[in-house]
């Protein structure tokens, strides 16, 4: 993930690859055991609105296959956003 992370422009890509599957590993982790859920969600939706922003920025390439792949993969963060928020106001 580091060289596509470098690929896509982001500033220090390790360290920024360690810090979102640290996010992605402890908010995972907290819904899977059921303690903190509320943390899990938000820990994951600020890695989903960061990493759709950044990593599938569609309207920023030019070519229609490759803006298409990153479509895909931006609306497919934004349904998991809306998944975590749905779940979220579950638990509210």
């Amino acid at each position: 993930m580091t060289a596509y992370a470098k690929m896509k422009g982001v500033k220090h890509p390790k360290i920024a690859t360690q810090i979102t599957g640290g996010m992605l590993l402890l908010g995972g982790a907290l819904l899977v055991i059921g303690l903190k859920m509320k943390i899990g969600v938000i820990i994951l939706s600020i890695f989903m609105i960061g990493v759709s922003f950044m990593m599938h920025a569609f309207w920023k390439i030019k070519d229609p296959a490759l803006q298409a792949t990153e479509k895909m993969a931006f609306l497919k963060n934004m349904a998991l956003l809306g998944a975590l928020l749905m779940l979220f106001h579950t638990l509210w």
